[in-house]
């Protein structure tokens, strides 16, 4: 009996010291013993960092994309700007550029610089250009060089002579389709007519340095629509001088067709 009593009270020796270390709150709710006690302290979790290997990207195949995104992708925009550096009365100074992708093919980057006078009824234009192409795996540069000159001899009739040259700006490696966007050296003339105070047509010839370095001459046959200073025209001589050539040389297709097959037949006797 002696010995369960000293356990108890060595047990109860031992309880008394954590008992009085939780102070009591008398008439306090268990709701504002929440509102009261601070707030924990919640530490977030370490981040995950990838192994350098893993590349993620923005990638989203084209059937997953929404309209607007497909136009905004795949759109053949072309910004351009055109200010005027320097001007007088009978002339001036302009600067261009342009910036137009080719999705698959290239990039065309071009900055060129203007400049006008205008003498009585004659005006004369200068101008020099660089256009940049940067395409898969390269980078080419053409430089243009040209001018202008237009004479109004008659209130509704005019003549304009044109010429320019152009480096070489197609190299190997690069997508042939963008062989016929590149300028080359060319020079020409042609007569407008103002059939009307708005509508009108532009008649003469060009010669053309083709890609495979042959000159050739094509005729100008473009109407157009005048309104102010502004004059729309679509020229149509290359398709009348593609069907005429169809016509004269003998041929309309510049492929090679299959070849006919020949029965044989047996000699009679």
């Amino acid at each position: 009996m002696k010995r369960c009593k000293t356990a108890t009270i060595i047990f109860l020796a031992a309880c008394l010291p954590a008992a009085a270390a939780v102070p009591e709150t008398p008439g306090v709710s268990p709701a504002e013993t929440d509102s009261t006690a601070p707030e924990a302290t919640v530490r977030p979790a370490p981040s995950v960092v990838r192994p350098a290997r893993y590349v993620y990207s923005d990638y989203v195949p084209s059937c997953l994309l929404s309209p607007a995104e497909m136009q905004r992708r795949f759109a053949f925009t072309s910004p351009s700007f055109s200010p005027v550096l320097f001007s007088w009365g009978s002339g001036g100074i302009v600067a261009a550029g342009s910036a137009t992708p080719y999705p698959g093919m290239a990039g065309v980057e071009s900055g060129s610089l203007h400049a006008v006078q205008s003498v009585g009824n004659m005006t004369f234009t200068a101008y020099g250009r660089a256009t940049k192409i940067g395409y898969f795996c390269g980078l080419s540069t053409q430089w243009t060089v040209g001018g202008s000159a237009s004479w109004q001899f008659a209130p509704r009739l005019g003549l304009t002579v044109f010429g320019s040259y152009s480096t070489r700006g197609y190299v190997r490696g690069m997508s042939p389709a963008i062989a016929e966007m590149l300028s080359t050296p060319q020079f020409g003339g042609y007569l407008s007519w103002d059939i009307t105070d708005h509508w009108g047509v532009d008649v003469g010839a060009v010669t053309q340095q083709n890609n495979l370095r042959r000159w050739e001459t094509r005729p100008i046959v473009a109407p157009y629509y005048r309104n102010g200073s502004t004059k729309i025209s679509v020229d149509v001589g290359g398709f009348i001088y593609e069907a005429i050539r169809s016509r004269t040389s003998g041929y309309s297709n510049p492929t090679i067709g299959p070849p006919k097959p020949v029965i044989p037949i047996a000699p009679r006797e």
